[in-house]
């Protein structure tokens, strides 16, 4: 099936033929629309914690105490793949779902959890002399109880985003974040160095876990069911295998710049990361997550499908590509003036970076489509065959210090990236540049915006304006003339704003 450029299908469209998927539809828009909403709010409040705690925190510690506890956080990504074994998407995906298989999944993913906690500390003193940093020991030690904590809400999460219940996940993900962020400043005041960015995950990971169990009306039985354990893994053994890729490959360019460079190289490259990459990827993140389950849920409706991609990724570029070239713009401003000048090296790795977020982004989304179609094995594969280019990209880059690292990962994901787009094409019966075409007009605006602000930035820098008012009055002038333009050329995004407005 070809998609042509002008036909419109909604998410909540088109028209059902029974009585049940009447009721059905508006279900899943709403919970869309009130999904999407809470995931806003959180990401809002998580991100707005998160700059403010790394600014405060950069200002606190060195690089070196940054570069120590990176070498531990580096490992948070796999704390989040092995704590379940990627059984939260299995969970969510599946159309029939028993209380057996809801148990199964959960006494696996406590034994997984308390197996990985042994594991890590066990080769806390492995990970130690691997970077010949003795002080990284008792660090992992205290993060490998990350594996146990995030294993007992595996399930109550996974089953609350079934039932796209995000109210309670992101209620819990905001309170979770304050306690954190409040741990992490005050243990750098009292001197904690390295301990106060370790500290931060484990009180998130602990206080998000006590209120699934509280906002989750499920507990778990002592059933346990082989088949049901199979069923559940041949789904997520895939979505494991490329979790556990990708990991090596958003991670391997932390571990070479760590172990080659040393500490304070790494602690400058981490923070580029923590204030580029994770803004960058997490305002996709309220569209990829609401929508993975109700893709998951209209699997079988291939035009709702189509539609609910092409808006989705139009709605994603027009939030992280000015974003990105906002950056490019401000970040000479933003270092001196937020960070201090000890951080100068750090604004050609945030500016190079900057493109790798909106990549990340798209590829998210793409990993939704291809999961909730159960074409895992696709996925798989990209990211097997994508592993070599990233270490090909890392090991180059590294003669050219942080700044060539992060390139050689920009320039492979560049690479790779395209491939998810046209495996999701392929999923769904179209042309893999239908999504360049519908998101052209959003390109265009901000195309513009970022060449008008650059000029204006020219002429105040001409005009000696200092580097503090600069930013300011850069970052209102973007925004202003970005939302003007991108409203007037792309009328759909006003659409599609009022549809998560609407009240059903």
């Amino acid at each position: 099936m070809r998609l042509r450029s002008h036909q419109r299908v909604e998410l909540d469209g088109p028209v059902p033929t029974t009585d049940s998927a009447a009721r059905v539809a508006p279900s899943i828009a709403r919970g869309v629309r009130r999904g999407v909403s809470w995931k806003f709010l959180s990401q809002v409040v998580s991100l707005s914690l998160q700059l403010a705690t790394t600014v405060v925190l950069a200002r606190l510690l060195t690089p070196r105490d940054y570069g120590l506890a990176a070498m531990v956080l580096i490992f948070r990504r796999v704390v989040m793949i092995f704590s379940d074994f990627a059984l939260t998407p299995a969970l969510v995906q599946r159309p029939v779902l028993t209380d057996k298989d809801r148990s199964t999944a959960f006494w696996t993913s406590l034994g997984l959890g308390t197996g990985f906690t042994i594991v890590g500390i066990a080769l806390s003193t492995v990970i130690a002399t691997l970077y010949g940093q003795p002080e990284v020991e008792p660090l992992f030690m205290a993060f490998s109880f990350s594996f146990l904590l995030l294993s007992l809400g595996a399930t109550q999460a996974a089953l609350l985003t079934r039932d796209l219940d995000f109210r309670s996940l992101e209620i819990r993900n905001i309170i979770g974040s304050i306690a954190g962020s409040v741990l992490a400043v005050v243990l750098a005041l009292l001197g904690f160095g390295p301990w106060a960015i370790v500290s931060q995950p484990l009180a998130t990971f602990g206080i998000s876990t006590i209120l699934l169990w509280l906002f989750s009306a499920w507990r778990p039985t002592l059933a346990f069911s082989a088949a049901s354990a199979r069923g559940l893994l041949r789904f997520s053994s895939n979505v494991f295998g490329t979790q556990v890729l990708t990991y090596l490959i958003s991670n391997l360019d932390n571990f070479l710049v760590g172990r080659v460079l040393g500490p304070a190289s790494l602690g400058a490259y981490r923070l580029s990361y923590n204030l580029v990459i994770y803004p960058l990827s997490n305002v996709s993140g309220p569209i990829v997550s609401v929508l993975f389950p109700a893709f998951s849920r209209i699997a079988g409706e291939r035009d709702r499908l189509i539609s609910g991609y092409l808006r989705a990724s139009r709605l994603i570029v027009a939030l992280t590509l000015p974003l990105f070239l906002l950056i490019v713009i401000t970040i000479p401003d933003f270092v001196p003036v937020v960070l201090g000048s000890k951080w100068t090296r750090t604004t050609t790795v945030i500016q190079v970076l900057a493109w790798l977020g909106i990549l990340q982004s798209l590829r998210a989304l793409n990993t939704a489509i291809l999961q909730a179609c159960n074409r895992t094995g696709l996925l798989f594969r990209i990211a097997l065959g994508g592993l070599p280019v990233y270490v090909l990209g890392f090991v180059v880059g590294l003669r050219w210090g942080i700044v060539g690292v992060a390139l050689g990962a920009t320039i492979a994901a560049s690479i790779i990236q395209p491939l998810y787009t046209v495996a999701s094409a392929r999923a769904l019966g179209i042309r893999s540049l239908e999504v360049v075409y519908q998101s052209r007009r959003v390109i265009l605006a901000a195309a513009a915006s970022f060449a008008l602000v650059l000029v204006f930035r020219l002429v105040l820098v001409d005009l000696a304006v200092s580097a503090a008012a600069r930013l300011l009055v850069l970052v209102v002038t973007f925004v202003l003339l970005y939302v003007t333009i991108v409203f007037a050329a792309e009328p759909r995004l006003r659409d599609e704003a009022r549809w998560f407005r609407a009240r059903a």
